[in-house]
């Protein structure tokens, strides 16, 4: 019997994705309501940067997605636009090939804002994004 089979991941649902969350990060408020997971609480990842109030929204099918709600996210005073954002000024933290439903949002989407926002406090000082990657497209802002 030859061949090769690929083995099918399994998708995390919210409700598993929350026990992950719970679990790694008892500091986040974690909800599942109708099939949608809300993770609140603060996302500072360092002590030299301010705390954030953000959340995580996941729903399956969907990438999640990162929200800061305050402070609210500022351009500079030079008028720059803020870098890696999408509409709303919600945090471009992966490129969407670098997260799949069967990763933990804990191990990846929570360290992925944090680091975001230490890179986000940088570029606020200095003008210069040092995060790399590649910044989504105009209409995807």
């Amino acid at each position: 019997m030859g061949g090769s089979f690929k083995r099918r991941r399994r998708v995390l649902g919210p409700r598993e994705q929350a026990a992950y969350l719970r679990q790694a990060c008892p500091w986040l408020d974690v909800r599942v309501a109708g099939g949608c997971l809300v993770a609140r609480g603060n996302f500072g990842s360092v002590p030299w940067t301010r705390p954030y109030q953000g959340r995580i929204v996941y729903e399956i099918g969907r990438r999640p997605r990162t929200f800061i709600d305050d402070p609210a996210l500022k351009r500079r005073n030079d008028g720059l636009p803020i870098p890696h954002v999408y509409a709303a000024d919600q945090p471009c933290t992966f490129h969407p090939s670098n997260w799949s439903p069967d990763q933990p949002i804990a191990l990846t989407v929570v360290p992925w804002l944090m680091t975001w926002l230490v890179f986000y406090e940088g570029w606020r000082v200095t003008g210069d994004w040092d995060g790399g990657g590649l910044h989504p497209p105009a209409n995807d802002r």
